[in-house]
């Protein structure tokens, strides 16, 4: 069945595009449903941070548009709990984002080993295996992804996996040369405030 997608913390410009990429009419309000399919954007100086019934948050910073493209999700009992109290998700869902372009920082649930989450860009792929990372993408700059926890495995197109662990991070021109470095601090100290600040709201 299809997950739920919810909006959980905002900060103005931010707005729902149809499949289409047109704006919809109804106001982005903390409990509003993203419809799969469709695009959510964070405009200059906004934000969005969005959570997954998989126990994704996903944080759009300003200037960033993405679209959720698949979300299954198996039927589970919460047995009344949380989501966001869970260490795992709590069933096996497979995710595809497309980032059109801006900055997203991403804290996943531990992943079931028969899920799959994967973050498209113009410029490749990123393929999550239960983890915290930011990823930016810019089609004319090409990308950049920084990881502060697990692994996440980058693939350009045609081209093959390269594995980016905890403390680690690439860059990605778009011409074919990936280019390893280790994460940058200013990134990880920012998810490092993303993780705290979603602990508060998610309590």
């Amino acid at each position: 069945i299809r997950g739920a997608v919810i909006v959980v913390d905002l900060l103005e410009p931010v707005r729902f595009l149809d499949q289409e990429k047109n704006p919809l009419q109804a106001k982005v309000k903390v409990g509003s449903l993203v419809p799969v399919g469709h695009y959510a954007q964070a405009g200059a100086g906004g934000r969005m941070v969005i959570l997954l019934s998989n126990g994704t948050l996903l944080t759009l910073k300003e200037r960033t548009k993405m679209r959720i493209g698949t979300f299954e999700q198996e039927p589970f009992d919460p047995k009344g709990r949380k989501v966001s109290d869970l260490e795992g998700e709590p069933s096996v869902s497979q995710v595809e984002i497309e980032l059109d372009w801006g900055d997203l920082v991403v804290k996943t649930k531990k992943l079931n080993k028969k899920s799959s989450f994967e973050i498209v860009t113009q410029v490749g792929t990123a393929g999550v295996r239960g983890t915290e990372f930011q990823i930016g993408s810019q089609p004319d700059l090409g990308m950049q992804l920084d990881v502060t926890e697990s692994t996440v495995e980058f693939t350009p197109p045609g081209g093959s996996a390269t594995p980016v662990s905890q403390g680690s991070g690439l860059d990605f021109s778009g011409s074919g040369s990936v280019i390893p470095r280790a994460v940058n601090p200013v990134v990880a100290q920012a998810i490092a405030v993303h993780e705290n600040m979603t602990i508060l709201q998610m309590r």
